[in-house]
């Protein structure tokens, strides 16, 4: 996995991602003509990355509650959608 596709998934900058491959040690990939650090990405630091930033725990918790949230609109409806700014106005 690319730096670009860990900060796509993690929803944090690709600075982000260098600097904690910094941070942590992780070994630089040979340089060629590259301008910004790139970083050997192993499964191993693409699951520690995940986890740091929380996408990992995220994607497990969101398919969980689109799982109860899709079974509970099956059952009971689609429900009644507001406007959270016209709330706010009253």
């Amino acid at each position: 996995m690319t730096i670009k596709e860990l900060s796509d998934k993690c929803c944090v900058s690709e600075q982000s991602i260098r600097n904690w491959c910094k941070k942590n040690n992780v070994p630089k990939a040979s340089q060629g003509k590259a301008t910004k650090a790139s970083y050997v990405i192993t499964k191993e630091v693409e699951d520690e990355i995940l986890t740091y930033y929380g996408a990992l725990t995220a994607n497990i918790e969101m398919s969980e509650s689109t799982q109860s949230k899709t079974i509970k609109q099956s059952i009971f409806g689609a429900g009644k959608r507001t406007n959270k700014a016209t709330e706010y106005k009253r």
